[in-house]
């Protein structure tokens, strides 16, 4: 999957629709239904996904998980919204106040998991030292400076599902953003 793109409005008879990247809150597990609607139906988006180790039957197997739980990340138009909503999974659209933000935080969410597919969300603390990984395999990422049983880490947030993905960092690849 590409980049994530900003979509303009999308103007349409009397009324103006705002169509771009939205979050959708879908029922319990059912996260991969919805994304898979949105594949076969040609519509852009992301779920993003972590790996598990489960033991069945004294084996290893390695699972796909939804990293935060109960979100897909969609890119909805007039044409083809309507698909999105007849899976009756969707509990709330939820619009960006800033949408770009939302990609740039997604953008930083991807190449993590692509580095390390095994990290996990959190909940999102607001506290903390805004940050810039300046060095190692997270170069680049920002996020907030969290303390973690004496370990440095830093927060990289989707701010608009209070979530965030912890990702361990040496203190000296860190510098301080505004």
């Amino acid at each position: 999957m590409g980049t994530l793109q900003v979509e303009a409005t999308y103007s349409g008879g009397e009324a103006e629709i705002i169509m771009g990247w939205f979050v959708l809150h879908v029922g319990p597990r059912t996260e991969k239904k919805v994304a898979f609607v949105c594949t076969r139906h040609s519509i852009a988006h992301y779920l993003p996904l972590r790996e598990s180790v489960k033991i069945h039957q004294r084996r290893k197997v390695i699972v796909q998980k939804p990293l935060f739980p109960g979100y897909l990340f969609v890119e909805l138009r007039p044409e083809t919204r309507v698909h999105v909503l007849r899976t009756n999974h969707i509990l709330q659209i939820i619009a960006p106040e800033h949408e770009n933000q939302l990609l740039y935080e997604l953008e930083q969410i991807r190449f993590a998991l692509s580095v390390d597919a095994r990290l996990q969300s959190d909940a999102h603390l607001a506290s903390g030292t805004r940050v810039r990984i300046k060095a190692g395999v997270f170069s680049g990422l920002e996020g907030y400076v969290d303390q973690l049983a004496k370990k440095t880490c830093v927060r990289l947030n989707v701010e608009l599902v209070g979530q965030s993905v912890i990702v361990e960092v040496d203190r000296d690849f860190l510098e301080v953003t505004t």
